[in-house]
């Protein structure tokens, strides 16, 4: 039982890393977009 349960905390603990990594990733990417795709409206 113990080993299961500390199984299970490692595998969230891993997905809670990753998706920490995704949300930085996907925060880092729409800046990039709102960055390039300012210009084009201003210049309409």
């Amino acid at each position: 039982m113990m080993t299961l349960r500390t199984n299970t905390r490692k595998m969230a603990e891993a997905i809670q890393q990753r998706s920490q990594t995704v949300v930085e990733t996907t925060k880092i990417k729409y800046v990039a977009q709102q960055k390039i795709s300012f210009p084009q409206k201003m210049s309409g």
